[in-house]
């Protein structure tokens, strides 16, 4: 199924949406709600096709989980820096400095803030 979303164009999915489900946990539930056996078994397929991981909405569990498993780089698609803005979808809450600092440092994304602002994480 993983592939015909991505022959339909879909390039990047997550894998959970605010709460854990069959892959994996959601940022609003239990933190440490990992990935699944069949999360797994989609991260491994995402992988061979070229579909990137996206660990926005799920847990810090599974967001781990993610990096541990994953052969591609893992995206925050829309999630910003905990430092910006409190949620339980942005990155930072519950993690360590030097993990954010490995997220962050490991892109080229530029964030954008409601103020329209720009930072560039380097």
């Amino acid at each position: 199924m993983i592939e015909t979303y991505y022959d339909l164009g879909v390039r990047t999915m997550l894998m959970a949406y605010n709460e854990p489900n069959r892959a994996g946990g959601g940022c609003h539930g239990d933190p440490e709600i990992g990935l699944t056996a069949f999360g797994q078994a989609v991260v491994r397929e995402m992988n061979r096709i070229g579909m990137l991981v996206d660990a926005t909405h799920c847990s810090r569990r599974t967001t781990f989980d993610f990096f541990e498993l994953s052969e591609a780089p893992v995206v925050f698609s829309h999630s910003v820096p905990a430092g910006l803005k409190k949620h339980p979808r942005n990155v930072g809450l519950g993690y360590s400095t030097d993990a954010i600092k490995g997220i962050l440092g490991g892109t080229s994304i530029e964030w954008q803030t409601r103020s329209g602002a720009r930072l560039r994480a380097k």
